[in-house]
């Protein structure tokens, strides 16, 4: 009876052990994007820094993809278009757009933190599953 009762808690163990697997994959993918967000970010915002210095039409070449660029000629007299989500798209002048991307730059660490320190909880506790797994095999 006592062996039954401790199968079966090892089979909880290992169930369990395999759900934190999952979650902590779905959770490291999270940070992931949203590191890259964090980066795309901080690289908009350096380069909206950097066109702050230039008035008027200025000539640039703008990435397609594949490495294919078009020239193209930016008219920075007008308000930049900034995407506030659920398909809506606003003008705003180049400093409205650079705090509005600072904001969303501290939303995005700040859930970057909270995933992180869920993602070592998780991972203690699987550790430890593991090792009690272990030490009753050994």
């Amino acid at each position: 009876m006592a062996d039954a009762k401790k199968v079966k808690a090892d089979q909880k163990d290992i169930v369990t052990a395999k759900y934190l697997e999952q979650q902590m994959t779905a959770f490291q993918n999270e940070i992931n994007r949203l590191r890259n967000m964090a980066n795309e970010t901080r690289r908009t915002i350096s380069a909206l820094e950097d066109l702050k210095q230039f008035k008027g039409k200025q000539n640039s070449i703008v990435p397609l993809g594949a490495g294919v660029f078009l020239h193209s000629t930016v008219d920075l007299t007008k308000p930049t278009l900034v995407d506030m989500g659920a398909g809506v798209v606003v003008e705003k002048e180049i400093d409205e757009a650079i705090s509005i991307l600072r904001e969303r730059l501290k939303n995005i660490d700040e859930n970057v933190k909270v995933l992180t320190a869920n993602l070592s909880k998780m991972s203690k506790q699987y550790n430890s599953i593991l090792m009690k797994l272990y030490q009753q095999q050994a």
